[in-house]
């Protein structure tokens, strides 16, 4: 593998549709997000594409790995079901849990990439979320210093007293100063090299200490603790460069597009819509549109999702 600046490790897990997604984020990353450095796919078998630039690791089946299965038992054991974004999945026998819960799989093993990865071959390594859409330059997004994490809050949607972001692992005392924290979100998170092992070797570690008190966001609320802990150096990044419509659509805010947003967070339930929507959005991209022609477009699908969320039988705000 050639030497980079840069390494973006990239889960995916699960269904075919999981591929296609993964497929469209790498090449909207090399193209509009103009990623030259080096791309790590982590699969179960669910990706099967290749090419010269991106370099594919399958783990196998993850159900066997302590941190995946430490998170299915504890959800197994608190609920018979789990419900994500409006949609509710069971949880089967097995662990070959389905829609909203599968990705679970991918969630949970992002903090395991560290055994796959020799960070002194970079700068800087960021693990993402695949449900993401480069519309410009990504570069700007590595920018973590020395010894530190970066990644972007949820202000103005969640504190770190959320479950989401670490609410259900907090200590009695810790309330009050989570209750001033913006949560972090996991889906790009940045680290410098010097730290990527000790980052995510403490984050595997929380996740196995309060095991039996993981939700379905998995990853997410521990890394949330180690921040508000100190336990790692965590920056955040600039609020704007990485937007999540979705959230606007599920807190009925009004979505606006900045100048300086890089990356586009489709944190999707339904991932067949997600793709679509993903799709859509490429197609806006390669035929030059401008931002407010892709942030009209966006409003537009939030306004129906809103409207078609109103009707019985509820259903995704976003889709």
């Amino acid at each position: 593998m050639a030497r980079h600046r840069f390494l973006i490790c990239l889960p995916c897990f699960g269904l075919p549709i999981y591929e296609d997604i993964a497929r469209l984020c790498i090449r909207l990353l090399r193209t509009r997000g103009r990623f030259d450095g080096d791309i790590l796919v982590f699969t179960d078998g669910a990706f099967t594409a290749s090419a010269p630039d991106v370099r594919v690791v399958n783990v196998g089946d993850l159900k066997v790995l302590p941190v995946v299965c430490a998170t299915l038992e504890t959800l197994r054991a608190r609920v018979a079901s789990v419900t994500r974004f409006g949609q509710t999945a069971p949880l089967d026998r097995d662990g070959a849990v389905p829609g909203p819960v599968r990705v679970l799989y991918s969630k949970a093993f992002k903090c395991l990439t560290a055994s796959y990865v020799d960070p002194s071959k970079y700068r800087q390594v960021a693990i993402m979320d695949t449900d993401m859409v480069a519309i410009d330059d990504v570069n700007p997004l590595f920018c973590a210093a020395s010894g530190t994490a970066m990644g972007v809050d949820e202000r103005p949607f969640n504190r770190m007293t959320a479950p989401s972001c670490g609410g259900d692992l907090l200590r009695p005392e810790e309330r009050g100063r989570a209750e001033r924290r913006w949560g972090i979100n996991t889906g790009f998170i940045c680290v410098a090299s010097d730290a990527f092992h000790d980052v995510l070797r403490r984050w595997g570690e929380a996740f196995v200490a309060q095991a039996h008190l993981a939700n379905e966001w998995a990853d997410q609320p521990f890394f949330n603790l180690l921040a508000l802990r100190r336990s790692i150096r965590f920056r955040p990044i600039p609020r704007a460069w990485i937007e999540a419509p979705p959230e606007y659509g599920r807190r009925g805010h009004e979505f606006r597009l900045g100048r300086s947003t890089k990356l586009l967070h489709l944190c999707m339930a339904n991932k067949s819509r997600c793709f679509s929507k993903m799709e859509a959005l490429s197609s806006l991209l390669d035929g030059g549109s401008r931002r407010k022609e892709i942030a009209l477009t966006i409003r537009a699908w939030l306004s129906a999702a809103r409207a078609a969320a109103s009707r019985p039988p509820p259903g995704c705000v976003f889709r």
